[in-house]
């Protein structure tokens, strides 16, 4: 993952405890992604007969307080707050995913309802695991249950695609272009 380490308040540090899903509250004063810090995985994480099991789930509430507030049309957004996910195996592989709407209820989806389906189950089962989670959310197609599962399945794709050895987009079927158009929102105004 491409995260900087979080300045903490050690107020504010805490964390909460359910077996082997273990999620930790940050509160952060800066900015936390720091592209510099990024690097392409390479083939050392590879797994013979792809035997690794998920053991524990990590998630980490991360915020940061913009230097001036984002204003649109509707509100202004004085602090931003995401759940970064880790799935951790027991062949010591990480896989990553995020949330960030709705962080904290996604958060407590995780913890007490729909994370221990992952525990003791490969991340190449990544299809099934999402199959069987997706009819339990009912009409919550875009809310918190689905940022949850989304978080769970980008956190499996990641660990399937190391455990292979290989990164995401090869092993989604490899890249089909070196550019993306850039898109931004807005536009952000100032108050007053």
């Amino acid at each position: 993952a491409c995260v900087t380490e979080p300045v903490r308040h050690t107020a504010a540090n805490k964390a909460i405890s359910r077996g082997r899903i273990m999620f930790f509250i940050w509160i952060h004063r800066k900015h936390i992604f720091d592209p510099m810090l990024c690097e392409a995985q390479t083939a050392d994480h590879s797994h013979e007969g792809f035997a690794v099991k998920i053991t524990q789930i990590h998630g980490y509430h991360l915020s940061f307080t913009p230097r001036i507030p984002l204003g649109n049309a509707r509100t202004f957004l004085r602090q931003r707050q995401f759940l970064l996910l880790e799935l951790r195996t027991d062949g010591g592989l990480s896989g990553w995913g995020e949330v960030f709407s709705s962080p904290w209820a996604a958060a407590t989806i995780i913890q007490r309802q729909i994370g221990a389906t992952v525990l003791d189950r490969t991340p190449l089962d990544h299809g099934a695991i999402q199959a069987q989670l997706l009819p339990g959310i009912g009409y919550d197609k875009r809310g918190a249950s689905m940022m949850a599962i989304s978080a769970l399945d980008m956190a499996l794709h990641d660990l399937a695609a190391r455990a292979h050895g290989l990164s995401l987009a090869q092993y989604l079927g490899g890249a089909v272009r070196r550019e993306l158009p850039c898109y931004a929102s807005g536009p952000f105004i100032q108050e007053g």
